[in-house]
């Protein structure tokens, strides 16, 4: 696995992210929607992977879209971190790209257009492509229509670094 430590850029959410390639073979997915074209957002995710996300304090919560995923954003600049769904006993998610310096090297997005994805559709695809998502401290996502949502206890990463273990 390869691991990347980083922060958002104003330092205030920590990120720890393991993933079974290394970054520069990622093709981060842009999304199309005006929520996701305001911010540049462009996603990764490996569902062999992992993302760890420590918040400074609480995040704020954002719903968009099919109103099932709650992205999440930084308390202190506000730049988006992440989206994330109840799956199971825990979350899955993307990370957006742009919510780091770790992402600073050339990766080239593909334009990606769930819009055009029935909710059905939608939650199908994120279950095959989202990694595991743990929260740190725990949280309570903004609740949906379509979902309860339960706060999951998770240990909390530090330092800015990459490296490799095989």
């Amino acid at each position: 696995m390869y691991h990347y430590q980083g922060e958002c850029r104003c330092g205030s959410a920590t990120l720890d992210l393991s993933l079974p390639k290394p970054l520069s073979e990622y093709s981060p997915r842009a999304c199309d929607c005006s929520f996701c074209t305001r911010r540049g957002a462009a996603y990764l995710s490996d569902p062999a992977g992992q993302l760890t996300v420590t918040f400074a304090a609480e995040p704020p919560q954002v719903r968009q879209g099919s109103d099932q995923a709650v992205f999440l954003l930084c308390p202190n600049c506000e730049r988006l971190i992440c989206g994330v769904i109840a799956d199971g006993d825990g979350y899955i998610g993307a990370i957006n790209c742009q919510a780091s310096a770790m992402f600073d090297v050339t990766l080239p997005s593909t334009p990606a257009s769930p819009q055009q994805l029935s909710a059905t559709e939608t939650l199908t695809r994120w279950r095959q492509v989202w990694f595991p998502v743990m929260l740190n401290p725990p949280l309570m996502l903004a609740q949906s229509a379509y979902e309860h949502q339960a706060p999951i206890s998770v240990n909390p990463t530090t330092k800015v670094r990459c490296d490799r273990d095989d």
